[in-house]
């Protein structure tokens, strides 16, 4: 009897994604998994009958369908499916008994000037033929030998039929003339794969198809990296790619020392090299920017500039190619979370395409109860491979939580290898119930013997073909000393090994903001107050926590605790624009859309800084809604707001230290956040906080707490409601005896 996978292979019909299955790239995500309301929607039938319904692979996938976009195939004069694949034209044929087998087309044939058998040339293969096609190896590898055409890897081909396959058709207007064009859908790609996999030499290949390929007048593509010299390997690969090709008569090469361009005259396009200063100059017109190593990127301007250099063009393309960085603390570390956000389903941004392998652990969500004896679990999917064997602890219990040693959670072992976006998991009959939305993690050990050939593998995808799996095995376990072992792992395995340990998960914060509540039921509720205060130009901070029990219960006593979280944040209208470009958070929006009262979940202050006198009675305001307690703030920066306006306006204050004055509150977090015992509102701007929030070392006794100077997104919000429920859980003594409240009560405006 067949196995799930080999069913699932077996339903692919595209001979690019059966390559990618085969080696654990793709998994099919199948029809009958959909979401119940998209399945009958009219472009998403249209994909089922079309015949490409395969490459909707993820939510994010299936909103593009929604907005009109759709992958585009190639045709033959009959109306059948063919693809261009490894230098030829295929197409299935079918025998008596119904077994498949791919036939190839001869080029002859399939492109005869009379009668063509191939009528209709899809988006993603005719770039795809035309580097298999013009383009030949120029050096000796374990991959090629020099003069021979030019074939992809399995997932530069998945990368090159998914960026240039998805399209829409767009009515472009002209001087007062018409025509339709196919629109790309992607506008950014971010590829993280390990040292030696392929990515300059795929972006060489993109650099001649851009340039020459792509049918664009004037197509100005600019390579930059950290340095001329970086930004010159993908330079040179393709300039040796341009003479040896045959293209080397409509190709110019320009290498000198100070002007490094690639030029086709037919076209008016060329691909420049330029430095690392180009963020003094604003007038790039990019068609497209190659971003080679981003994490070798000192700050953020340049990336900055450059991303916005294609503004005036009707469909640019920003391509960033890298290894994992030493820390998140960067614009590396920024771009990867949003990346990872988008890649986890948390974020549904349909212009990104996001290829990420690495070795380290990863999350694993059960989107549906099993029972004991299940030997299926329905997981979310899967960032990466999972090895057999592969023994994964999942529960939302106590142990999780806290880290006990006791026997609360429910441990499985993998009996089938998984692999990437593959969305079950088969293992050993399960010894006990495992509810929905259980979590835990599985590849923890990458560097364990029995399980570092499958690391290697899972951070290196062209592994065999580029460079031997050996190698790089000898070069991990050969790593001697701190410095040497986390090369290794950053550059072999993806692996961050400076300050980017995230602390939140994203399975665990999600599932906390799928309860919904309605801010009528808050009136007059007793409720705690966090107030995070920042600098001037920053993000201020005021968050309520409320609790479910009784005024004088101990936490520890509550059967089921649940926490109700809302918030506000205050953010100067200086510069908004360039802010919600570089943190894509919509401010001015969310401060239109109604939250609490009159208020949206942000609000603005006019000026270059945080106007305190604003804060603090729109502050006041939201607390005549509300029983607010005591409200917690850091006395460092509190003058201007607490002691000259919110103390006089009736609210109690007290003050709570920063550093290592939040180790606890913010364990308390951690602990209920995994216990569901905190419903968090989505907040937007929380949300965001809590993406990017990394933790400071442990001390001696494992405490630790969010760090400002390491985290990669704003996170005042976080600290804000951590304070909050802190004292929500743990409530300052006079407020325990007394039930201190001196608010007014709530006007009832909801």
């Amino acid at each position: 009897m067949q196995n799930r996978q080999q069913l699932a292979r077996e339903s692919i019909t595209h001979p690019a994604l059966i390559d990618a299955f085969d080696a654990d790239w793709f998994y099919p995500w199948q029809p009958e998994e959909w979401p119940e309301e998209d399945r009958n929607h009219p472009l998403v039938l249209r994909a089922l009958h079309e015949g490409w319904a395969e490459w909707i692979e993820s939510p994010v996938d299936m909103e593009a369908v929604k907005q009109g976009f759709a992958y585009d195939l190639s045709r033959d004069r009959d109306g059948g499916i063919v693809y261009w694949h490894k230098g030829s034209w295929v197409r299935w044929e079918y025998d008596d008994a119904g077994h498949r087998k791919l036939l190839k087309i001869p080029i002859e044939l399939a492109e005869h000037p009379n009668r063509p058998e191939v009528v209709h040339y899809g988006a993603g293969d005719i770039r795809c033929r035309f580097v298999e096609l013009f383009l030949c190896y120029t050096k000796d590898s374990m991959a090629s030998d020099p003069g021979e055409l030019y074939r992809f890897i399995h997932w530069q081909r998945k990368l090159y039929l998914s960026v240039f396959g998805w399209v829409r058709d767009f009515q472009e207007r002209r001087r007062g003339k018409e025509r339709t064009i196919k629109l790309r859908r992607y506008s950014q790609v971010y590829l993280a794969l390990s040292k030696k996999n392929g990515k300059s030499d795929l972006g060489s290949t993109l650099v001649l198809t851009l340039i020459r390929g792509d049918g664009q007048r004037k197509a100005y593509v600019y390579g930059c990296a950290a340095g001329k010299d970086q930004a010159g390997v993908i330079f040179n690969e393709s300039r040796d790619y341009a003479r040896a090709s045959h293209l080397a008569d409509e190709l110019f090469v320009n290498d000198s020392r100070v002007d490094r361009r690639i030029i086709h005259h037919g076209s008016g396009s060329y691909y420049e090299v330029i430095s690392s200063e180009a963020f003094r100059h604003d007038g790039y017109d990019a068609q497209a920017i190659l971003f080679d190593e981003l994490h070798q990127q000192r700050d953020r301007r340049l990336y900055v500039t450059l991303r916005r250099s294609g503004q005036a063009r009707l469909q640019p393309l920003e391509l960033v190619m890298t290894t994992y960085g030493r820390t998140l603390k960067c614009i590396w570390g920024e771009v990867h979370l949003k990346a990872k956000a988008i890649l986890q389903e948390r974020r549904l941004k349909t212009s990104q395409f996001i290829m990420i392998a690495s070795a380290e652990p990863i999350p694993v969500v059960v989107l549906e109860p099993a029972a004991a004896g299940a030997t299926l679990l329905v997981v979310r999917r899967l960032e990466q491979p999972i090895d057999v064997g592969e023994v994964i602890e999942l529960g939302t219990s106590d142990a999780i939580a806290s880290g006990s040693s006791r026997k609360t959670a429910t441990k499985v072992r993998v009996t089938q290898p998984a692999k990437r976006f593959q969305r079950f998991l088969e293992v050993e009959p399960i010894a006990e119930d495992i509810t929905r939305y259980a979590e835990g993690l599985a590849n923890k050990n990458p560097l364990a013997p029995e399980r570092l050939d499958h690391a290697i593998r899972r951070a290196n995808p062209s592994v065999d073909i580029v460079t031997p799996l050996e190698r790089i095995k000898n070069e991990i376990i050969d790593a001697e000393g701190p410095q040497a072992e986390a090369e290794a792992k950053r550059y072999n395995l993806n692996i961050v090994t400076g300050d980017g340990e995230l602390w939140v998960s994203g399975a665990a914060w999600r599932a906390c903001g799928r309860t919904k509540f309605r801010m009528s039921s808050l009136m007059n509720q007793r409720c705690f107050g966090g107030l995070d205060i920042s600098q001037v130009n920053d993000l201020t901070a005021f968050w309520l926590a409320f609790p479910n029990w009784k005024h004088g219960m101990r936490f520890g006593k509550v059967v089921e605790p649940l926490v109700r979280w809302v918030g506000l944040i205050w953010v100067p209208s200086a510069e908004i624009e360039r802010r919600e470009e570089v943190e894509e958070i919509p401010y001015r929006a969310l401060a239109e859309t109604r939250y609490v009262g009159e208020f949206g979940p942000v609000r603005i202050c006019d000026g270059d800084t945080i106007n305190y006198n604003q804060v603090g009675q729109e502050i006041l305001q939201l607390c005549d809604y509300f029983k607010v307690q005591a409200t917690a703030y850091d006395p460092a920066k509190s003058i201007l707001l607490v002691d000259n306006i919110l103390i006089p306006g009736g609210m109690k204050c007290y003050p709570h230290r920063q550093g290592w004055s939040m180790a606890a509150p913010s364990q308390r977090f951690a602990n209920m956040l995994k216990r569901h015992q905190i419903v968090h509102g989505n907040h937007p701007v929380l949300d965001a906080a809590v993406e990017g929030c990394v933790l400071t070392k442990p001390d001696r006794n494992g405490n630790s707490y969010p760090a400002k100077d390491k985290s990669i997104s704003r996170i005042d919000p976080l600290v804000a409601a951590i304070m909050a429920n802190g004292w929500a859980c743990d409530p300052p003594s006079d407020c325990v005896s007394s039930g201190a409240w001196s608010g007014r009560p709530g006007a009832g405006i909801f």
